[in-house]
């Protein structure tokens, strides 16, 4: 499954099978809390797509700036290539 995180700034877009266990993990290495966005369906390939797609808005590594762009937009783009497992409906 393909996850997004949000740690306040920016996002975290990965692959884990267990997304849940994957937030705990690296809610250990952060100092600000971290929230789980959404879930798709999606294997590794399906992640590089979202990457390559979502290139202009890389920061480094798996982490984008989103910042001035509506989250439920870059969803929807997400959408486009893999279905929605889950949405978190608060906004943060």
């Amino acid at each position: 499954m393909i996850y997004l995180i949000f740690d306040g700034l920016n996002y975290k877009i990965g692959y884990s099978q267990n997304p849940l266990k994957r937030l705990s993990q690296l809610q250990t290495a952060q100092s600000q809390k971290l929230h789980l966005i959404a879930i798709f369906e999606g294997d590794k390939r399906k992640e590089g797509q979202i990457h390559y797609i979502l290139r202009q808005f890389h920061k480094k590594g798996e982490w984008f700036d989103f910042r001035g762009n509506d989250i439920k937009e870059i969803i929807e783009v997400i959408t486009h290539f893999t279905p929605i497992l889950y949405e978190q409906n608060k906004s943060f």
